[in-house]
């Protein structure tokens, strides 16, 4: 565990130490990704100290998945038009379900419990029309 008080703790290097450059030349970034994978080790100490274990451990594999996935041509200019590509093909699936009424947008991008509660509203809905044929579109 990190001591957070303490800033040489957080300090990779030793006091005045210079970043040694790597075999073959010198990585302009090699500091920048230094202080980001220190970053990353103190953020799963907080984590783990303060969620516990298990959370830990759901972050940690959803992190390595992402680490596995990441592809070289992922410049922002293909992520861009992935993303368009995306919104472009799935864009017409959504406007065919849209009128249909068990539909239900709901935002993922809320915290956690909204984004479950919103669900569950729109689980109930849904098993409400298995019932009774209508929705009451005042909750959609």
């Amino acid at each position: 565990m990190v001591d957070m008080d303490n800033p040489a703790a957080l300090n990779p290097l030793a006091p005045g130490q210079p970043a040694i450059p790597p075999p073959g030349g010198a990585d302009k970034d090699a500091p920048l990704k230094e202080d980001i994978r220190l970053l990353g080790r103190l953020l799963g100490d907080v984590l783990r100290d303060q969620e516990g274990e298990a959370v830990f451990d759901v972050v940690e594999t959803i992190r390595q998945t992402a680490v596995r996935f990441r592809r070289e041509d992922d410049s922002a200019a293909v992520i861009r038009d992935r993303l368009k590509v995306f919104t472009n093909q799935t864009s017409p699936l959504v406007d065919y379900y849209r009128d249909r009424p068990t539909f239900s947008l709901i935002n993922g991008l809320q915290h956690l419990d909204k984004v479950t509660a919103d669900l569950l509203s729109a689980i109930e809905s849904a098993m409400a029309i298995g019932r009774t044929g209508t929705r009451d579109r005042a909750r959609a």
